[in-house]
């Protein structure tokens, strides 16, 4: 129990200076704030200070009859408040002058300290290391039990974080795609309005829309499969992602392109297009729950983290 005591004295210990040395790097970055400000703010001081050393050589340089006539007032009187224009200026200047250099001071010892923060971070864990092979070693112990139930539900909650993760990957790159075929049936959609009107222009720019929907329509489906095995590792129902195909035969469209047969493939272009959008919308809807679902995996985490650490430490 000695030992086990030796190591929870310096698990304490070692956790007080972090939180101490985390405090230290927070008024760090304040002071590098302030420290910026300063040097703005003395360099502001600066061209005041010369603005005023040229305005007291200016009076000096000028004679009676021509201060005269630029102001009221002497010339003794303009020079001793432009002279105390400069001394409080100077006082300024030599006061933040003392504050920079004393936090420049501070700076640079803090800086070592933080620099102390990973290296006592490998410390603890190292130090939590052992203390947990020490619980875990007397198996028979209701802390082991504890211990073994908390690092089972943190791997568990690890290995369903990256299966979330990578479910939405893979659901943002069949989103991608979807848009990619929603946007040239939407083109084949529109140039089958000129093919109507008989333009052979339309015809072949509606093909070759259809065509470029087509490719990556496959390539959505296969995604979407992709997607959807994603899904079932984190526990989801199998989703069955099915896209309609268009089926037509542009071998008809081109020798029969009539306002019935062309508006039999219109139809069939808005229902694909409807089926690519309701996809869509199904693919968002499971990306909220997914990342609702990580957020509420990372809150655990850390929650098991807490429990372990009091365990390792009480």
């Amino acid at each position: 129990m000695s030992i086990l005591s030796d190591i929870q004295k310096q698990i304490i210990k070692a956790i007080e200076e972090h939180e101490r040395l985390l405090l230290a790097a927070k008024h760090l970055e304040d002071l590098r704030e302030k420290y910026k400000k300063g040097l703005e703010y003395i360099a502001e001081l600066d061209k005041i200070l010369d603005q005023e050393l040229k305005d007291i050589e200016a009076l000096e340089a000028l004679g009676v009859k021509s201060l005269f006539h630029k102001m009221l007032g002497s010339k003794e009187e303009q020079l001793e408040k432009e002279r105390q224009d400069f001394l409080e200026a100077s006082l300024k200047y030599k006061a933040i002058k003392k504050t920079l250099e004393l936090q420049k001071y501070e700076i640079n010892i803090l800086d070592e300290k933080v620099h102390r923060i990973p290296i006592l971070r490998q410390e603890i864990e190292s130090l939590k290391s052992q203390r947990e092979q020490e619980i875990l070693a007397n198996n028979n112990t209701e802390e082991a039990r504890l211990l073994s139930i908390i690092n089972e539900k943190y791997d568990l909650c690890v290995i369903l974080n990256k299966n979330i993760k990578e479910a939405i990957e893979e659901g943002e790159k069949a989103e991608k795609l979807l848009k990619l075929v929603l946007s040239y049936l939407k083109k084949a959609r529109d140039w089958g309005n000129w093919d109507m009107a008989g333009s052979k222009l339309g015809n072949l720019s509606k093909n070759r829309a259809i065509d470029m929907a087509m490719s990556h329509l496959t390539k959505a489906q296969h995604q979407l499969d992709l997607f959807a095995g994603e899904l079932q590792d984190i526990g989801k129902a199998a989703l069955g992602f099915q896209i309609t195909k268009l089926q037509f035969n542009k071998f008809t469209d081109f020798f029969f392109d009539n306002l019935i047969s062309d508006w039999i493939i219109q139809q069939k272009i808005k229902s694909t297009i409807s089926n690519v959008e309701s996809t869509m919308d199904q693919i968002k809807r499971l990306q909220l729950s997914l990342e609702q679902e990580s957020k509420a995996c990372n809150k655990q985490k850390k929650e098991l983290e807490q429990e372990r650490n009091d365990l390792l430490i009480s």
